[in-house]
Order: structure tokens, then sequence, then C-alpha cells
């Protein structure tokens, strides 16, 4: 299967097949909703969609992700990794899906894939780690649960239903029409782990990945085969009972969640890397035991325009996150300006802060640092040091540098 790696607004030079296979990975896949600020409004075609496709070939945009469509298989890595190489760059990538959305992710389980001789390839971390938490759940004893059925008995058993009963013919009333609860491991939950092993046993190219997704296929064998919608996840309801298979749930859910309508031959599953870093930050924050709201919403015009910046820190001030390299750029100076004398004239802290990312290759010479506005008021500019994702999550430098405001 050719396959194919670009980093974040990488060009490529491609033949025309390859160039009619995104225009119709562009088509199939719905355009993600993305909550971020710095996310251009634009309408997506086939030849502008998650990539771009130009004269001489392909251009990879700010969303992140993977797409195949046939037999091509394609993948976009983030810009502020490409100094670590393709598999540091997944593995960072990886990190930050992981606390910003709630994966649940063991850091053991990454370092194990990496070890290990298997493809560059965010689909394949994306499976391995599905089908190996998915198969450490089923070793402590596979889910069962009651399902609600009606069923034609010879004996009495369950509830009788009544009305269905009294209309039958009689060469049929010699049979019960009940409802019964039966406790099984044929049940949706189940059904969606069949399915999205299923998916993605024909999907994977590592040799590693197919056996574990032929012994969960094994597993599944008494499950009755179902094709899952969004609707089906949206039915999974979360018990005491069931909680510890939450972790492959929402794995399965991105996998699935790449299959385009109207088929598995062409799909993908992309993420806006400006909304990704706005919630990686949002989760930094709140780690350092900072109370923070996530874009609320302010009245900057009155009955009119409303103002909603990234972050408002209580006690500390207001923030906004940049996944760009830095520069003093006007717009963002005037819109972080805006949000502190918003918040001031309500009678909150007004402390204005802007952070980027930096790492070797992306704002390597990034300090914190302070501008003064012509009113007097300050901004504070901050780096997060991403080359901490390396051996853990949090920059310890931007957590004390909050909690030491005068």
């Amino acid at each position: 299967m050719p396959s194919i790696t670009l980093f974040e607004h990488e060009p490529r030079e491609v033949d025309e097949s390859v160039r009619e296979a995104i225009k119709l990975i562009n088509r199939a896949l719905p355009r993600p909703t993305s909550t971020s600020n710095d996310s251009p409004q634009e309408e997506f075609t086939e030849e502008n969609g998650f990539l771009q496709v130009t004269a001489e070939g392909i251009k990879a945009k700010h969303y992140v992700g993977f797409a195949f469509a046939g037999d091509l298989s394609i993948q976009v890595l983030p810009k502020v990794f490409k100094s670590w190489g393709e598999l540091d760059a997944i593995i960072g990538l990886m990190k930050m899906l992981n606390v910003s959305y709630g994966l649940n992710i063991y850091d053991v389980d990454l370092a194990t894939f990496k070890s290990l001789k298997a493809p560059r390839d965010i689909f394949e971390v994306l499976v391995f780690l599905y089908a190996k938490s998915l198969w450490e759940e089923i070793l402590k004893g596979h889910h069962r649960e009651y399902v609600q059925r009606v069923s034609e008995e010879k004996f009495l058993r369950g509830k009788l239903l009544v009305g269905r009963q009294i209309l039958k013919l009689p060469h049929k009333m010699h049979e019960f029409t009940v409802e019964i609860h039966e406790f099984t491991q044929d049940n949706l939950l189940n059904q969606i782990f069949y399915f999205t092993t299923r998916f993605a046993l024909s999907k994977t190219r590592w040799e590693g990945n197919r056996r574990l997704l032929e012994s969960l296929m094994l597993v599944f064998a008494d499950v009755t085969p179902k094709r899952i919608t969004p609707r089906d996840f949206e039915r999974v309801h979360f018990t005491r009972l069931n909680e510890r298979f939450r972790k492959p749930f929402n794995l399965a859910k991105i996998i699935l969640g790449s299959i385009a309508e109207g088929g598995e031959s062409v799909g993908g599953f992309f993420v806006d890397m400006n909304e990704l870093f706005e919630r990686f930050i949002l989760w930094a924050l709140r780690s350092s035991g900072f109370r923070v709201h996530y874009q609320r919403e302010f009245w900057f015009v009155k009955d009119v325009l409303k103002a909603r910046p990234d972050y408002v820190i209580e006690g500390v001030g207001v923030a906004d996150a940049k996944y760009r390299e830095w520069n003093a750029e006007p717009d963002i100076l005037r819109q972080i300006y805006v949000y502190s004398k918003i918040l001031e004239f309500q009678g909150e802290e007004g402390r204005a802060f802007l952070i980027f990312p930096r790492t070797e290759g992306f704002n390597k010479d990034l300090e914190p640092q302070e501008l003064e506005f012509f009113d007097d008021s300050r901004v504070k500019i901050l780096p997060y040091d991403l080359e901490v994702l390396r051996e853990g999550y949090l920059d310890l430098n931007f957590r004390n540098y909050f909690n030491n405001q005068e």
C-alpha cells in the first residue's frame, strides 16, 4: 500500500492518481467543527479540504492525522515535532491527544510501541493501543450484560407479551411471545469492539497488530455482526461493571470515526492543531492547580459582538494560546489587549498572557518576555516547552511562572 508522510504545510510532488485520491478524501470526510478562534473559516472543496491539491501535487494544512483511499495511505504530523523524526513526532502527537481528550493512554504502552519494529504510522499506533488495552481487559474477564430481547418460547418465561399473544393464529398458540433479559456476551459494547476489530484487521499492515486482532476476533466469535454508527456509541452507558472498557471504547470511537459514509474504502481522522494546542494548554493550566474558564464569552459591542478569549484564569488574568511562530503581530496583540480591558472593566484580574509552543526546531529561542502597551498595561509572552513530551507532560518552568505572579 503506498504510504505518504507529511508535516504540516509541507508540499509534495505526486502523480495524478494520488491527487485524485486526495480529492476523494476531501470529498468523503466530514469537516471537523473546530472551536479554535485561530482556525480559518474556509469552504471545503475537493481541492482544498484537509489537504490541498495543487497543480504540482499536494500540500498539507493545519490538520494532523491520517487518511486512506483505496491503496493509498497518508498521514500529516505536527510541524512543531519535525526536528524529532517521524516516530517521535507520532508519540508526541499521541501524548497531546491523550491529555487533551482524556484517552487514558499509558506512557508504557507508547514506549512499548516505540520499541517494536512497527510502521511509523498514526493508524497503526491507534490500532495497537486499542487492541492491547482491550486484550488486557478481556484477560480479566469477558464483558457481559443484561440484554432485553423478544423471543418465541415453548415454555413460559420472562414477561408474556399479551398483545402479541392474542393476535396469533391457532397453529402458533403453542408458542409464547415473551420479553426476556439475558445475561450475555452478545451486547452493544461487544458489537462495537467486534466491528472495530474486524475493520482494523482489514486495514493494518503490521504483523504485530494482525496477531493481536486475530486473537480478538476469536474472542468475539459469538457476537452478532452489526455495522456500527455514531448513534451506537451514544447508546453505550458506562457503569462500575463496564468502566474498565472505557479506554478501548474511546480508541474504537477514533478508529471507526475514520470511516467515511458510504463504505470502508475511504476514511481518515484529522484534528485541527490550533484546537489541539489550545486544549493541551487548558489541560496544563488546570493540572497546575488553576481554575480556568475555557472560551468564556463577553460582550465586546453590546448586543452585537462577543469576545471569546481562550482562557480566563481566576485570580491571574486572561490568556490566549497561539499555535504559530512568535512574532509581534498587531492583530494578536490588539486581541489580547481588548480581552484584558474587558476583564478589568468587569472588576476582574486583567493581566494578559500569550502562550506559544516551543521545541528544538520551533520557536527554539523564545523565552518569557514582557511587552508594554501605550497605556502602561502589559502582556507577557510565554513559551510552553513541548520538549517535555519526550519524558513526561508538564513544563514545570511554565507552571512555576504562573505560580510566581506578583
